[in-house]
C-alpha cells in the first residue's frame, strides 16, 4: 500500500481539527430517514423493527482519539529532534528551499515503497537531517516501525569507550533498539569515525540485509569516502560492511548547498 506523504504531524493535527468541526456523535442532524433518536423502522423477516439508522456514528469521538494520538507523536518528535522543523512536510520544504528535483526524488522514493536503502550525502548545511525529520514523521503517520539512530552519539561513545561509565551497555542498547525497527534512519554517519564503532555498524547493516530492513543514512561523506573511512580504521571489517551495504542494496542521493541534486 503506497505511503501517504502529504502531512507532517502538525499539519495532520490541523487537518483533523478541521474535520472535527463538521463531525458529530450520534444522529446526523441532516438525516431525514430517522427519528430524533436516530432510529428507523425496518421490516425484518416479516416484522417491523426499530433499528439504529446508518447515519448514527461516533465520528467526533474517533477524531478526538486521533488528535490525542497525534499530539503524543508530536511529543515523541520533540523528544528526539527538539522543536525545530516540526511543521515541515515535503510540500512546505519544497516551497521554502526551492529544491524541486530533490523533493521529486524523495517523493518518488517514498511513494514507491522505499524499494532500496538510501544514502543522503552532502556537506553540512544541505538539509540532510531536516529531510530525515520529515521522513520520520511520514513513516510514523503511516504506522511504520521506524527508529532514528544518532550516529554522532554512537561514534562518540565508541571513541570514548574506556572513559565513559556504562558505555558498553549503552552501545548494546543502541544497536538492539535499531535492530527492532523495520526502517532505520542513521543520521550524521561517520561524524567521528572510530574503529570500535565499525563492529556496531556491521551488526546493524548485516541484520538489515538478512531481515530485509530499510536503511536511510545521512552523511557528510559520499559512498566512496565512507568506504575509504572504514578502510582507514579496519580494512577487513570495511570489506565486510561494504558487502552488506551492496546487498541491502543502498543507493546514493547527493545534495548540494544550492539546493540542486548533484547526480
Amino acid at each position: 500500500m503506497p505511503l501517504q506523504i502529504k502531512h507532517s504531524i502538525k499539519s495532520y493535527i490541523k487537518h483533523l481539527e478541521r474535520e472535527r468541526e463538521n463531525a458529530f456523535d450520534g444522529k446526523n442532524p441532516s438525516c431525514k430517514d430517522c427519528d430524533e433518536n436516530g432510529a428507523v423502522i425496518k421490516e425484518i423477516l416479516g416484522r417491523k423493527i426499530k433499528v439504529e439508522c446508518d447515519c448514527v456514528n461516533d465520528s467526533k469521538t474517533e477524531i478526538d482519539k486521533k488528535i490525542y494520538e497525534m499530539k503524543k507523536l508530536l511529543e515523541k518528535y520533540h523528544g528526539i529532534f527538539g522543536m525545530l522543523d516540526d511543521e515541515l512536510n515535503l510540500e512546505s520544504y519544497e516551497s521554502i528551499y526551492k529544491n524541486h528535483i530533490l523533493m521529486a526524488v524523495i517523493k518518488n522514493y517514498l511513494s514507491s515503497g522505499m524499494p532500496v536503502s538510501l544514502l543522503l550525502s552532502g556537506e553540512s548545511g544541505t538539509g540532510k537531517t531536516t529531510i530525515l525529520k520529515m521522513i520520520w514523521q511520514i513513516l510514523i503517520l503511516n504506522n511504520k516501525s521506524v527508529h532514528y539512530f544518532n550516529c554522532a552519539r554512537f561514534e562518540n561513545i565508541n571513541h570514548n569507550l574506556y572513559m565513559m561509565k556504562n558505555a558498553s551497555d549503552e552501545i548494546r542498547r543502541m544497536i538492539e533498539t535499531a535492530k527492532h525497527a523495520d526502517i532505520i534512519l542513521l543520521d550524521d554517519h561517520l561524524c567521528q569515525i572510530s574503529k570500535n564503532s565499525l563492529a556496531g555498524y556491521y551488526e546493524i547493516f548485516d541484520y538489515a540485509r538478512a531481515n530485509k530492513k530499510t536503511v536511510i543514512m545521512a552523511s557528510n561523506k559520499n559512498y566512496e569516502s565512507i568506504i575509504e573511512a572504514y578502510v582507514s580504521k579496519d580494512a577487513t571489517m570495511a570489506a565486510r560492511i561494504a558487502s552488506r551495504l551492496c546487498n541491502l542494496p543502498i543507493i546514493e542521493c547527493p545534495i548540494s548547498k544550492n539546493g540542486v541534486l548533484v547526480a
